[in-house]
């Protein structure tokens, strides 16, 4: 056996080391270019975001200074989203939301009013009316999917169809829940046009109209965009990017007291009734500029609404807390579901 070379062993424990080093840092930088490739999506995306809540369009300046990134930055991430044509460049020099998202967005809707029919279903079997799920679409909300009620007579809204906000209890359901920048800009858009004569045309009404809504939890129409039908309608909410709702264990909802209301009542007096009904536990309003609430973090963000609707004089029939609680169960699984189906961990 060889005696030991000192220097012969020292050469090779310093390439050992050079060698281990040299592996750290390689996986250093890739670890640094993942994390920075991670972070230029979701910047990207969150300027996207920003962009779909405004229709009119937002100057880069503007547009950097509501994202809080340097300029440069943002103007970078532009035109990676421009030649996706995900994002345009308008004469005035405005960026707007491009063509490229149209057939993403037609593919979500399919995907999501497909997972949703069982849960439409459901809804059906337990108000006996028919179901709808409405998503945001600009200044509107637009109906991707519906499991009709049994009854000869129901209510039909044809997948596809665009309805207001303000009058709707899909809309108002939504609106509740956005961020009050948004939900401000959209109705200074649109205004509170009457559709019918219980429609809720005052702002200061309407205001306190959403405060009831996020307060219990869902939203009502009383015969404010179609004469003799009543609607019930509740948030789909999902946590923020960092926390799936399918992750997080909701608060149980408080059992509604019998004794506050029992009935939708006639139409007359049907808000004051709903008020007097226990709220459903939801999360609370976010309080960001963005349709994402606490961006990274965990907050929520509304997805759609799910409502069952009918003539009046069936759900006036109907015990409203019993109502409540049973369909919230269903909105439950459907948030569930929509969470896992588009998130991985």
């Amino acid at each position: 056996m060889s005696p030991p070379d000192p220097d012969r062993d020292g050469a090779a424990e310093r390439t050992r080391g050079a060698s281990n080093a040299d592996a750290i840092a390689t996986a250093a930088a890739v670890a640094t270019r993942a994390n920075g490739a991670v972070q230029s999506v979701d910047r990207a995306m969150h300027l996207i975001e920003i962009l779909a809540a405004a229709p009119g369009g937002v100057g880069l300046a503007d547009l950097a200074r509501t994202a809080g990134l340097p300029q440069p930055t943002v103007h970078r991430l532009l035109r990676a989203l421009t030649d996706r044509n995900w994002v345009r460049q308008e004469s005035d020099r405005r960026y707007v939301v491009g063509a490229g998202l149209i057939g993403i967005g037609h593919s979500a809707q399919r995907l999501l009013a497909a997972g949703a029919e069982p849960y439409l279903r459901r809804a059906v079997e337990i108000s006996g009316e028919t179901a709808n799920l409405a998503v945001l679409e600009t200044d509107h909300v637009v109906y991707v999917a519906q499991a009709a009620s049994p009854h000869r007579l129901r209510m039909f809204t044809e997948v596809g169809n665009r309805a207001p906000l303000h009058s709707t209890g899909v809309g108002k359901a939504i609106l509740a829940f956005l961020p009050p920048a948004v939900t401000d800009a959209m109705l200074a858009r649109t205004g509170l046009p009457r559709r019918t004569p219980t429609t809720i045309t005052d702002p200061t009404a309407f205001t306190e109209e959403l405060a009831r809504v996020r307060a219990q939890g869902y939203g009502t129409d009383n015969g404010e965009e179609e004469v003799g039908v009543r609607c019930l309608a509740f948030p789909l909410l999902a946590r923020g990017a960092s926390a799936p709702a399918a992750r997080s264990a909701e608060p149980a909802a408080p059992t509604p007291d019998p004794s506050a209301c029992t009935t939708f009542g006639p139409a007359t007096t049907a808000i004051p009734a709903i008020q007097a009904i226990p709220a459903v536990a939801v999360p609370e309003r976010p309080e960001t500029p963005t349709v994402t609430a606490e961006r990274g973090g965990e907050g929520w963000r509304v997805i759609g609404a799910l409502s069952v609707s009918g003539p009046a004089s069936r759900l006036e029939a109907q015990d409203l807390g019993d109502l409540v609680q049973r369909m919230r169960a269903v909105v439950d699984g459907l948030q569930t579901h929509l969470a896992v189906g588009s998130t991985e961990t």
